[in-house]
């Protein structure tokens, strides 16, 4: 069976403005009933806790008719938030902006790639700082400042995971993009 998520990742805010707009937000989801401000344990997965559906959560979802299961988990600090499956066929350097192949064309993982970045990854999440070589310039850059070419990897300080709820309606993600500051938004989702 499995369970759903769907993860909204603000990519640009800063370690220092993070807290603040996730405290806003979460505010915010609270005042328009979409989910209720006590945090309960186990209704989300890589979060000690999150927070159930309130009573007007159907405003944020295409299909209400279909009632949440999970709750929403609130990442203010450094988080590794990825789609499953991962399908971004390149990685591209911070500096150069050359293209280091992470995938086959029919997605199979390069292993010498995900062998470097993996450990980045897990440094940044505990530390917030990690960095990784280029192959093509030879610079190193921190491992946030990477990109992947889908978008379905980000590195970020500030996101929200609805955990077992019905899609997200896009009027929904944009209003709430707004609360968060009105910058760049990245929707993933997928299913463990």
């Amino acid at each position: 069976m499995g369970n759903y998520f769907e993860n909204v990742v603000v990519p640009d805010a800063s370690a220092e403005e993070a807290p603040r707009l996730a405290a806003h937000g979460l505010d915010w989801l609270v005042a328009e009933g979409i989910v209720h401000r006590e945090a309960v344990a186990g209704c989300v997965f890589g979060a000690p806790a999150g927070h159930l559906p309130g009573p007007h959560w159907a405003p944020a979802v295409t299909d209400p008719r279909i009632e949440p299961l999970g709750g929403v988990a609130v990442h203010a600090g450094p988080w590794v938030s990825h789609a499953i499956p991962v399908e971004s066929r390149y990685v591209i350097c911070p500096h150069c902006a050359a293209p280091t192949r992470s995938a086959t064309d029919d997605g199979t993982p390069v292993k010498e790639v995900w062998d470097l970045f993996g450990p980045a990854f897990e440094v940044w999440e505990k530390t917030g700082a990690a960095m990784v070589p280029c192959g093509a310039c030879g610079r190193t850059g921190d491992v946030a400042a990477w990109r992947w070419s889908d978008d379905d990897l980000v590195l970020a300080h500030l996101g929200f995971a609805f955990w077992d709820w019905p899609d997200l309606a896009p009027e929904f993600v944009a209003e709430f993009g707004k609360v968060l500051g009105g910058g760049r938004l990245i929707r993933m989702g997928g299913k463990l």
